[in-house]
């Protein structure tokens, strides 16, 4: 019976491993549900419900949520840091840049002409995002 239910383990193990892919196997075992396939990583990163008001931003996990945002112009936007470690924002043309900020601080700037602003942390440069004001 132990190696039966090891067995079972190693099944729902694996299919975590590959993908999160809840196969027969795992779900006729006797082994704790896991999570639903809607909760994949794939959909987590996506824009939040808050994003879409215009005004408040995130960092996470070493990026900028959302990452690309379209906003009138007139809008003041609202960076709050939720990682543990400092980042900063700096607009490639150098329009507006922050200090580095450290957990639960914010950044916020108005933007007040129409245009396309990239923007970067420098001290992480692969963290990117884009503010289109229309």
């Amino acid at each position: 019976m132990n190696t039966r239910n090891r067995r079972g383990f190693v099944a729902a193990g694996l299919s975590l491993v590959v993908g999160g892919v809840v196969t027969r196997t795992v779900a006729q075992s006797d082994s704790t549900p896991s999570a639903s396939p809607q909760g994949s990583p794939e959909a987590s990163p996506g824009a939040s419900p808050a994003a879409s008001s215009g005004t408040e931003l995130t960092i996470e996990a070493f990026r900028f949520l959302p990452q690309d945002i379209e906003i009138p112009v007139g809008t003041t936007l609202t960076w709050t840091n939720l990682d543990i470690i400092p980042h900063n924002i700096t607009a490639e043309d150098s329009s507006f840049a922050s200090e580095n900020f450290t957990r639960d601080k914010t950044f916020s700037y108005t933007f007040e002409e129409a245009g396309v602003f990239p923007y970067v942390c420098t001290l992480h440069l692969s963290m990117t995002g884009t503010v289109t004001v229309v």
